[in-house]
């Protein structure tokens, strides 16, 4: 197997855990195929706001400053006025 990557659970994707979860699951033979997963994927963020899927990412718990909010927002707002997608697409 693969070793462990340690590091500290994130919020801001909370949108992706189920399939995340099914994507890692233990027995091979559960986890989605690769079109299954593209065809999920592309549903849920269909179903998000462009805000929401700009939303910073960050360990749980933690909360940005004021500073990296508005670093963070004004960063955001530059790339929906020149209008570049949130999630790139090929």
């Amino acid at each position: 197997g693969y070793p462990a990557i340690n590091r500290p659970p994130m919020q801001g994707l909370e949108f992706m855990r189920e399939l995340i979860s099914d994507m890692t699951n233990k027995t091979p033979e559960n986890r989605p195929s690769m079109d299954e997963v593209v065809v999920r994927f592309t549903a849920i963020v269909n179903g998000l706001s462009p805000w929401t899927l700009r939303s910073p990412l960050l360990p749980v718990g933690d909360k940005l400053s004021l500073f990296s909010w508005l670093a963070h927002w004004t960063k955001q707002m530059v790339y929906y006025l020149w209008r570049v997608p949130p999630i790139p697409t090929p």
